[in-house]
């Protein structure tokens, strides 16, 4: 998992809620910042708040299997364990990003995230 991604989720775990703001990184509650996690959002400042700028929303809802990349089976819909692991984690990242820039909740950030993980595969953008 790359550090951005861990970042996010540690801050998820505390409850803290992180958006851009122009150069800026806005969180709250500050006092559940220490001062290693505040250390390294200074540290990757630039990749924190481009990845918290994010990408256009595509639409929420259950996604039909049809990418070629992962073994299709006879289920109906696809799950994000079903990705092959590149995609899982470009999948979990995209959704901390929904979840902590969008105020999602994790069940809504990971419908929409699956979604752009479906369109990004099957336009072919690496992960």
């Amino acid at each position: 998992m790359n550090p951005i991604t861990e970042l996010l989720q540690d801050l998820q775990r505390l409850g803290v809620t992180v958006r851009a703001d122009r150069d800026l990184i806005r969180f709250a509650p500050k006092s559940a910042v220490g001062p290693d996690l505040l250390e390294r959002m200074r540290r990757h400042k630039a990749e924190l708040l481009a990845m918290l700028r994010g990408r256009a929303r595509p639409s929420v809802g259950p996604i039909p299997l049809t990418a070629s990349e992962f073994t299709v089976t006879d289920k109906k819909y696809l799950a994000p364990t079903d990705l092959p692991q590149r995609w899982q984690e470009y999948f979990q990242e995209r959704a901390a990003v929904r979840e902590f820039e969008g105020n999602q909740s994790r069940e809504h950030a990971e419908m929409a995230a699956l979604a752009e993980t479906m369109a990004a595969m099957e336009r072919g953008d690496a992960p």
